[in-house]
C-alpha cells in the first residue's frame, strides 16, 4: 500500500486495541488481494472509526457514507466511478439497508472495477464510460440482525472479505484516553468504570433506551475530560463519578436509581461528591420560568440541566417519556434560558442564543424528509430535514440551530441519521450527496420511547428521560389558574377551587385508573386539562356566570356544581357506560360533603347544572318534542333523547371555547350524527346564548358563538398525510405566503371521522394522524413542495372514531391528549323507544287503527331481533359481516317508512312488512342454512308473542313465492310499495323489464327468473328506490349478480355504468371516470347506478374514493379548481330554485347532498379467499353504508329451470330424455361442488 500524502488537519486517533490490530491486518489483507472489506457486528464496536483511522494512518482520503434503502444503483456506480480514478477509499456503513435488487448490481459493478485491478489495466469501461482504473478499497459494515436489514446476495458476498468485529476491549480504552485527559490514576478508575457498566447491565432493568456500549463509555471520558480541565483541583475519583452521574443519570427510570447509586457507592467508598454549581445557568433557569407562566418543580428543573449536560457531549439528544411529561417545555425552557445568557452578555462560550426548528419525521414520507429523484424527470427534488439542515450549515454566526425530530423514532428513517450523530457528523442523500454539519448544531428527538429503535441508534444519542410522575398534573393546574382564568374571577373562588381540584380530582383518575375500561386510552394530564378546560366555559361570561352580581356565597355554591359536573363529564367521560354506575356510587360517596344536591334518581351523568338557578336539572327535561314530517327524508329525521341532547351540550360548548374533541363509541351509537348536526347547526348561524331551556323543547345552554365553516373528511386504511393535508388546504384561504385561514370573520372546524382508520405503518406510525398531531400542536405543516412553514388561523379539530379493533388502531397517546374524550354509548333500551316511537308514531297516524295499535308491538319485536341477533350471530372469519349495530334497527324502520296506508290496511299486511323488512335487514347477509333457519325461528316466535299470530315458518320462508314487496308491479304508474304473492305475475313483470332491456340495450341478458333470482332482484329493487340507497351483493363468480344488477338499474329508471379496465387502467383514469358519475347524478339529477365488480379493482386507492363517496358523497381533491367552479356555476340555478342562498358553499353542500342522493353504488364481491375480508375491516363504509345481500349456490330447482330453458330450442327425441338431461345437469353440478368441499376438507386444498 503507497502512503497517500493526504493532509487529514489534526485529529483525533483511536485506541490501538489488538481487536483494533486484527481487523487492520484483515482490512490491509483484502486489500492486497484486491477485495473489498466487510467489518460486521454490533454497535459501538468501531467498525466505521476502525475503517476511518487505518485510512487516516496511510493518509489515503476516506469517504463514509450512510447507505439506506433510498440508494439506487446509478448513485452507487457514480460513486465508485469517483473512487476508482481518485485512488480513495471509501467506508459504507449500514451497507445492509440498501435494497436487495440494488446489492445485485453493485456485485456486478464491484467485480468490473475488481477484475480490472487482477489483470493490472489503467483504464476500464465501466456503465458504458471509458475510465481511469487506481488503486482503490471498498469498505462496507453491517449490523447483522438489526432492523430493517437484508441479507447480502451470494454474489456480493465473493467481492468481500468479512471482518467480525467482537466487543472490543473497554478497560484499555479508557485507560489511555483518560491518560490522554490528564488523569494520573487511570488504570484503577478505568477499571471501576467498566465494573460499573458491567454491573449495570446485569442488575438494572432492561429498557430499550439503555445503553453501556462504547459511545457511552466515550462520551463519559469526554464528559470526565472537561470537568478535568474546569477543576483541576478536584479529586479525580471525584470527577470521574460525576461524569458517570451526569451521563448516566438522566436516562435511568426512578426504580433504577437507588440500585445505580448503590453500585457507584460500592466501587467508590467513602467518596464525598458535593453538588453541581450550575450558577447562573440554574438562575437563569428559573427566570425563565416564570417568565413562561410555569411552576418552578424541581425535578423538572434538574430535567433541563440534565438536557444542557447531554448536550455538551453529543451532537444528538433524546427526550424520552409519555406524553404529558414535560418534554417539549424542558427544551423550549433550555432553549430561552440559553438564549436571554447570551443576550445578558455571559462570558461563558457554552450559552450562545438557540434557534430551534421542529419537524414530524413520521407525517411525510421518506422522500419529503430527505429528498428523492422525481421519477418522470430524474431531477432531484431536497427534502425537508436536508434543507434545514443545509439552512442551517450555511449560517456563519456563533448561534446554535437545533432541530428537532418531534415525532416516533423507527429503523425506518432514523437510520439514515447514523452518520449524523456519529463522530463523523455528515448527512448523505440518496442522490451521493453529503452535507458535513457544523459543532454549532444539535439534533434533539422528541419520543414517547424507543422500543422500536435499532441499537446502533440508542448508542448514538443521549438519552433524557422524563416519567409523568415527575411532573404531575398539579403544575399544570397551578398555571392554567393563574394564566387562563379571567382576571376578575374572584379570589375566594380561586380559593374553593383549589381546595376541590386537590381534594378530588386525583381520587377520581386513580378510581379511573383502577376500575374503568376506557374506550380510548388517556393520561392522567389529558383529564387534568379537561377538567380545567371545560370548567373555564361553563363558569364564566360566556357561560352564563357573572361574578360581579352574585353574593360569595351563591358564588362558590354554583361554583361547587359546576366543578363536579366538570369533573363528572372530563374523568368520568372516558369511561364505558358499565362502569357508569360505579363511578356514580364512588363520586356521590367523595362529594358527599360538598352538599351538592344532587338528585337521588339515575346517575350523576343524567344532570346539567342550570346556571340561572343554581340547581341540577335532568337532561330529559329539556329533550325538544319531536314532530313527525312526511316530507323530511328518512335519513334526515333526527329525534332528540337524552344521550343526544348532553353530548350535543358538551361538544358545542367546547367547540365555542375552541377546544378539540374526541367522541368515542362503538358504531351505530350516533357519533358522527350529532356531530354533524351540531356543525350543521353552526354553518346557518350564530349559536344562541340561553341560560335556561324551557321544557317543552328549548336548548341546553349555549355560549355565543361567530360563523362557522367546515371541513369533512373520512379517514380510511388507505388515507395518505398528503391527502389529508391537501384537502384542509384545500378547503381554506391563503391570506398571506405563509398563511392560510378560513373566509375572514369565520371559524373553521375540520371534523375527522374515523380518525384512527389509517393503516399502522411496520414500527407503529400512523402519517395522518401525525400530521394531525402536528397541526395541534405547533398550529400549521409544513408546504409539501416549497418547505416552508405554513400557519393555519381560527381552525380548531374535532374527530370521531369507533374504539380500536378490527382495523383500527389506538391512536398515539401524543394525539389524544389534546382532546377532551367523550364516551358515547349505544342508546338505552328507553331511549331506543323513544326515538322510533317518535317516528312511528307520527309515520302510523292516517293508518288503520288496528295498525296503529301495533306500534309498540313493532317497536319492541325489532329491538328484540337486534338484542338476539348480535348476541346469537357473532363475527367469525368466515362471517366477517355479522356486525350488526343501530343502523340496522333504523334500515327496519326505513323500510316500513315506504308503505302507504292503502297497501296497508290491516294487522296481517303489517306483519308481512315486519317480516319483510327484518329479514331484508337482518337475514339477507346470512351465509348459510343453519343462520337462516335460527332467524327464520326467531321471526316466527316473535310473531306469536308481540301480535299474536301463529304462521308456520314454511308457509312464511319456504313458499313458492318468496316474501316479496316492491314498487315494481304496475309498470307505468306512480310507484307505490306493496306486497304481491303471486309468484306468475312478479315472473311476468321481470319477463317484460328483461324484454324491454334486451331491446334498450345492445348487450342482451339471456336470464331465467328461478325463486331466488327473483328474490335477490326485488331486494335490490328495494334498495335502489331508497334515497342513498347502496347495496353489497356478495356471492361466487357466475352467480348472477352482475346481470341483476342491470336489470335492477333498469327497473328504477336509473342508468347503470361500469367502468372499463384497459391496459394502463390506474388512479387517474378512474377519478376522471368517477367525476363524470358525479357530474351526472349531483349537476344533472340522473339516477345512476355505479357497479363495481372486484375484479376491477386494480388499486386498493378505488375503494378509498368508493369508501368517501358512501361516507360523505364526496372524493378529498378531486376536482381541480377550474372543475370546481363549473359544477358550482351550473348548481346556482338549482340552489336558487331551492331557494337557497347561492353562495358557494351552499353550492357544493347542494352538489354533494344531490351525489349522496342520485348514485346508487352497487357492489359486487366475491367471498372467496381473504380478500373481500381485508378489504371491508380497511374500509368500514362497505358494510356500515350498504345493504348485504349474500348469494349463496343455486338450489337444484333454479338449476333445472336453467337447464329447461337453455334446452327449449333445442331438437330432442322425447319430453322424457329432455327431463333425463336437465336432471342430469343439475345432479352433476352438485354433487361436483359437494365432492370439491369434501375434498379440500380432507386434503386442505382444491
Amino acid at each position: 500500500i503507497q502512503y497517500g500524502y493526504e493532509y487529514m488537519g489534526a485529529t483525533s486517533r483511536l485506541v490501538i486495541t489488538p481487536l483494533t490490530d486484527r481487523c487492520w491486518m484483515t482490512l490491509t489483507g483484502a486489500y492486497g488481494m484486491k477485495l473489498g472489506a466487510a467489518p460486521a457486528g454490533p454497535a459501538g464496536t468501531g467498525k466505521t472509526e476502525s475503517s476511518k483511522d487505518l485510512a487516516k494512518a496511510m493518509a489515503i482520503q476516506c469517504v463514509v457514507f450512510n447507505c439506506s434503502d433510498q440508494i439506487d444503483y446509478k448513485m452507487m456506480g457514480k460513486l465508485f466511478r469517483g473512487l476508482a480514478q481518485a485512488g480513495n477509499w471509501t467506508c459504507l456503513d449500514e451497507f445492509n439497508r440498501i435494497d436487495i435488487e440494488v446489492l445485485s448490481v453493485v456485485a456486478q459493478q464491484l467485480l468490473i472495477l475488481r477484475e480490472g485491478r487482477i489483470q493490472g489495466k489503467e483504464h476500464i469501461n465501466f456503465m458504458g464510460i471509458e475510465i481511469l482504473l487506481k488503486d482503490h478499497h471498498v469498505i462496507v459494515t453491517m449490523n447483522p440482525g438489526y432492523a430493517g436489514r437484508t441479507e447480502l446476495p451470494d454474489n456480493l458476498k465473493v467481492c468481500f472479505r468479512p471482518v467480525s468485529m467482537m466487543v472490543p476491549d473497554y478497560a484499555l480504552i479508557a485507560e489511555i484516553m483518560l491518560f490522554a485527559e490528564g488523569f494520573g490514576d487511570a488504570r484503577t478508575l478505568s477499571r471501576k468504570m467498566c465494573k460499573l457498566y458491567i454491573l449495570c447491565s446485569e442488575q438494572l432493568s432492561q429498557q430499550p433506551h439503555y445503553d453501556y456500549g462504547l459511545r457511552a463509555v466515550k462520551s463519559v471520558l469526554v464528559m470526565a475530560g472537561s470537568l478535568k480541565r474546569a477543576n483541576p483541583d478536584l479529586n479525580e475519583d471525584v470527577t470521574l463519578i460525576r461524569a458517570l452521574r451526569d451521563s448516566n443519570i438522566p436516562k435511568f427510570l426512578a426504580d433504577d436509581l437507588p440500585l445505580f447509586h448503590a453500585i457507584v457507592l460500592d466501587l467508590f467508598p467513602g467518596t464525598d461528591i458535593p453538588p453541581n454549581d450550575y450558577g447562573e445557568l440554574q438562575a437563569s433557569l428559573e427566570e425563565e420560568i416564570t417568565k413562561a407562566g410555569l411552576q418552578k418543580v424541581p425535578t423538572y428543573i434538574t430535567k433541563v440541566i440534565q438536557l444542557f449536560d447531554i448536550f455538551n457531549v453529543r451532537f444528538g439528544g433524546t427526550l424520552v417519556g409519555p406524553t404529558g411529561a414535560g418534554k417539549t417545555s424542558c427544551y423550549r425552557t433550555l432553549q430561552a434560558t440559553m438564549t436571554s445568557l447570551r443576550a445578558k452578555g455571559s462570558k461563558n462560550p457554552v450559552y450562545q442564543t438557540v434557534f430551534a426548528r421542529v419537524l414530524n419525521p413520521k407525517c411525510i414520507s421518506m422522500g419529503e424528509l430527505y429528498g428523492e429523484f422525481n421519477e418522470a424527470t430524474q431531477e432531484w427534488h431536497d427534502g425537508l430535514a436536508s434543507t434545514i439542515m443545509r439552512e442551517a450549515v450555511a449560517d456563519e454566526t456563533s448561534d446554535v440551530k437545533w432541530t428537532v425530530f418531534d415525532g416516533p423514532i423507527d429503523a425506518l428513517w432514523i437510520e439514515n441519521m447514523n452518520t449524523v450523530l456519529d463522530d463523523n457528523m455528515t448527512l448523505c442523500l440518496a442522490n451521493g450527496e453529503r452535507i458535513k454539519l457544523k459543532n454549532e448544531m444539535k439534533m434533539l428527538f422528541e419520543v414517547m420511547d424507543l422500543a422500536v429503535a435499532s441499537p446502533a441508534t440508542v448508542s448514538r444519542i443521549g438519552v433524557v428521560y422524563m416519567t409523568a410522575t415527575d411532573l404531575g398534573w398539579m403544575p399544570f393546574v397551578k398555571t392554567w389558574m393563574e394564566k387562563e382564568l379571567p382576571s376578575d374571577f374572584p379570589p375566594d373562588g380561586l380559593k374553593r377551587l383549589e381546595f376541590l381540584i386537590t381534594s378530588y380530582m386525583d381520587k377520581c383518575i386513580q378510581f379511573v385508573r383502577k376500575k374503568s375500561f376506557e374506550l380510548v386510552p388517556t393520561v392522567d394530564m389529558n383529564l387534568a386539562t379537561s377538567l380545567c378546560r371545560l370548567f373555564a366555559c361553563l363558569f364564566s361570561p360566556s357561560g352564563g356566570v357573572t361574578y360581579s352580581s352574585m353574593k360569595t356565597e351563591e358564588m362558590l355554591e354554583l361554583l361547587d356544581k359546576v366543578f363536579a359536573f366538570s369533573l363528572f363529564w372530563s374523568v368520568g367521560a372516558t369511561m364505558t357506560a358499565d362502569t357508569h354506575e360505579q363511578f356514580d356510587s364512588f363520586s356521590r360517596e367523595l362529594m358527599g360533603e360538598a352538599k351538592l344536591n344532587i338528585p337521588n334518581a339515575g346517575l350523576v351523568f343524567d344532570y346539567f347544572v342550570d346556571i340561572e338557578q343554581a340547581k341540577f336539572r335532568a337532561w330529559s327535561e329539556i329533550v325538544p318534542k319531536f314532530q313527525y314530517n312526511a316530507q323530511v327524508p328518512y335519513f334526515k329525521m333526527t329525534v332528540a333523547t337524552p344521550d343526544s341532547v348532553r353530548f350535543t351540550f358538551l361538544l358545542r360548548t367546547l367547540t365555542a371555547a375552541k377546544r378539540p374533541a374526541y367522541v368515542t363509541g362503538i358504531t351505530g351509537t350516533g357519533k358522527t350524527v350529532i356531530v354533524q348536526d351540531l356543525l350543521q347547526e353552526l354553518q346557518s348561524g350564530p349559536m344562541v346564548a340561553s341560560g335556561e331551556a324551557n321544557g317543552e323543547g328549548g336548548e341546553a345552554p349555549s355560549a355565543p358563538s361567530s360563523n362557522f365553516m367546515t371541513i369533512f373528511i373520512n379517514f380510511s386504511a388507505q388515507t395518505s398525510s398528503l391527502v389529508t393535508q391537501m384537502t384542509i388546504e384545500n378547503k381554506l384561504e391563503k391570506k398571506r405566503k405563509n398563511l392560510l385561514g378560513p373566509v375572514a370573520g369565520k371559524r373553521m372546524i375540520i371534523f375527522v371521522d374515523d380518525v384512527n382508520l389509517p393503516a399502522v405503518e411496520e414500527y407503529g406510525a400512523q402519517a395522518p394522524i401525525e400530521l394531525l398531531r402536528q397541526f395541534l400542536d405547533f398550529g400549521g405543516f409544513y408546504d409539501r413542495d416549497k418547505l416552508f412553514w405554513k400557519d393555519i388561523a381560527d381552525t380548531m379539530l374535532l374527530a370521531a372514531a369507533a374504539p380500536a379493533g378490527g382495523g383500527r388502531s389506538h391512536c398515539t397517546p401524543r394525539f389524544v391528549r389534546h382532546f377532551h374524550v367523550l364516551s358515547m354509548y349505544p342508546a338505552g333500551e328507553t331511549s331506543l323507544k323513544l326515538i322510533f316511537a317518535s317516528i312511528l308514531g307520527g309515520f302510523l297516524d292516517k293508518f288503520a287503527p288496528s295498525v296503529k295499535a301495533m306500534k309498540d308491538g313493532i317497536i319492541s319485536s325489532v329491538i328484540e331481533i337486534y338484542n338476539r341477533v348480535t348476541l346469537e350471530l357473532l363475527p367469525t372469519p368466515n362471517k366477517f359481516h355479522y356486525t350488526f349495530n343501530l343502523r340496522d334497527v333504523s334500515k327496519v324502520f326505513q323500510g316500513i317508512l315506504m308503505i302507504t296506508p292503502s297497501k296497508c290496511p290491516d294487522a296481517d299486511s303489517m306483519n308481512r312488512l315486519w317480516v319483510h323488512e327484518a329479514s331484508r335487514v337482518f337475514q339477507d347477509r346470512l351465509i348459510n342454512v343453519p343462520d337462516q333457519m335460527w332467524f327464520e325461528e326467531l321471526v316466527c316466535s316473535l310473531l306469536q308473542r308481540f301480535f299474536n299470530c301463529s304462521w308456520p315458518r314454511e308457509t312464511l320462508f319456504n313458499s313458492p313465492c318468496p316474501l316479496t314487496f316492491g314498487d315494481f308491479f304496475k309498470p307505468g304508474v306512480t310507484p307505490l310499495y306493496e306486497h304481491c304473492n303471486d309468484v306468475s305475475k312478479i315472473t311476468k313483470i321481470m319477463d317484460d323489464f328483461l324484454e324491454n332491456y334486451n331491446v334498450t340495450f345492445a348487450s342482451k341478458m339471456n336470464l331465467v327468473f328461478f325463486r331466488d333470482a327473483i328474490a335477490h332482484l326485488s331486494r335490490l329493487v328495494r334498495i335502489l328506490r331508497q334515497p342513498r340507497g347502496n347495496a353489497m351483493l356478495i356471492g361466487v363468480g357466475g352467480s348472477g349478480k352482475q346481470s341483476l344488477a342491470r336489470l335492477g338499474a333498469f327497473m328504477v329508471e336509473a342508468r347503470c355504468v361500469q367502468i372499463e379496465i384497459t391496459r394502463g387502467y390506474g388512479t387517474n383514469e378512474f377519478h376522471e371516470d368517477l367525476k363524470k358519475l358525479m357530474i351526472s347524478a349531483g349537476v344533472g339529477g340522473q339516477s345512476t347506478v355505479f357497479l363495481f365488480t372486484d375484479s376491477q379493482i386494480v388499486e386498493e386507492s378505488f375503494l378509498e374514493d368508493i369508501n368517501n363517496v358512501l361516507n360523505s358523497g364526496e372524493v378529498p381533491n378531486l376536482f381541480p379548481q377550474d372543475e370546481m367552479d363549473r359544477i358550482i356555476a351550473d348548481m346556482r340555478p338549482i340552489v336558487k330554485a331551492l331557494e337557497i342562498p347561492e353562495s358557494r358553499d351552499n353550492c357544493v353542500l347542494t352538489f354533494i347532498e344531490r351525489v349522496r342522493n342520485y348514485l346508487h353504488i352497487v357492489l359486487a364481491m366475491s367471498p372467496v379467499g381473504s380478500a373481500l375480508r381485508v378489504r371491508c375491516r380497511a374500509f368500514p363504509s362497505l358494510i356500515n353504508c350498504c345493504t348485504i345481500d349474500w348469494y349463496m349456490n343455486w338450489p337444484r330447482e333454479a338449476l333445472q329451470s336453467v337447464a329447461n330453458r337453455l334446452l327449449a330450442g333445442v331438437s330432442l327425441p322425447s319430453e322424457d330424455v329432455r327431463v333425463a338431461l336437465v336432471d342430469m345437469c343439475s345432479i352433476v353440478h352438485t354433487t361436483s361442488n359437494d365432492f370439491g368441499d369434501e375434498f379440500l376438507s380432507q386434503l386442505q386444498r382444491y
